[in-house]
């Protein structure tokens, strides 16, 4: 008989992501090998059940940020970015992090503001889009 597997590849990869890092420019392979190990020993099969390989992009795309400035009452930014990707992004001048507000629609500035954003996709990160709205008085 044999066991199901306890993980999802998706849970491994995430795993590894949290451990070691996304695949990068500079490792941009990672493989992942399955065996069949044994509940109470612990011993791994001397047979490989199966090989999969993870390809890291090249690079992602920075996003694009677009609104009316100079602008007078208020201002609708909008940031687009690679099919895939999620949008992290800052309205006060500081550099996004993938723990930074995520983007899901459009949003209303009414004082002036810098906003940063990044794509990630895959692990990776673009490099930082910016633009400055300014209030007119």
């Amino acid at each position: 008989m044999v066991d199901e597997p306890d993980t999802s590849v998706e849970d491994i990869r995430a795993a590894y992501v949290a451990r070691h890092g996304a695949p990068s420019a500079a490792a941009p392979k990672i493989f992942f090998r399955y065996y069949f190990v044994n509940k109470d020993t612990g011993e791994k099969s001397a047979t490989m059940l199966a090989e999969t390989k993870w390809t890291a992009p090249a690079s992602v795309t920075a996003p694009e940020i677009s609104g009316t400035t100079p602008f007078t009452e208020s201002t609708q930014v909008t940031i687009t970015g690679p099919d895939g990707a999620t949008i992290r992004y800052t309205t006060d001048g500081s550099t996004p992090t993938a723990e930074s507000t995520q983007y899901s629609a459009a949003f209303t500035l009414s004082a002036t503001a810098t906003v940063k954003a990044i794509a990630i996709k895959d692990g990776i990160s673009s490099s930082v889009a910016e633009k400055t709205f300014t209030k007119s008085e």
